[in-house]
């Protein structure tokens, strides 16, 4: 709830009608359990997410099935890397579920290690934004 608590202050100070979401490990359910609560109006100004390694033990099940209920209202990516600890079945179902698309990113380690910016993000990011 404090993670629900420091997303929502954030958004309550942009402005942009247009929002891009980037959510990593732990953060990924976060994010997605605020979203489950968000409002329409708020839902409607996302117009890209990616969600990056995120963690099955981060997901626990609770009394409304949030992480089963919630779906991405816009362009979502789902990545993972070949060696981060996210089973790519389990990926592949909470995709499924997210309305995300999943993808393996091109990198061998972990997705949160020295990348050097993580330039393939970064572009896949400005494909998403640019694509309609």
């Amino acid at each position: 709830s404090e993670w629900q608590h420091a997303i929502q202050t954030a958004f309550d100070h942009i402005v942009s009608r247009n929002i891009a979401v980037v959510a990593h490990g732990a953060g990924v359910s976060a994010f997605l359990a605020w979203l489950y609560q968000a409002d329409i109006m708020t839902q409607k100004r996302l117009t890209n997410i990616i969600l990056v390694s995120p963690r099955p033990e981060a997901f626990p099940e609770d009394e409304i099935h949030t992480f089963q209920r919630v779906r991405c209202p816009c362009r979502t990516a789902l990545v993972i890397a070949e060696k981060n600890g996210t089973p790519r079945d389990w990926a592949q179902e909470q995709a499924d579920r997210w309305h995300a698309r999943l993808l393996q990113s091109p990198h061998s380690g972990q997705l949160n290690g020295a990348l050097g910016g993580w330039q393939w993000g970064m572009k896949l990011m400005q494909e998403m934004l640019l694509s309609k």
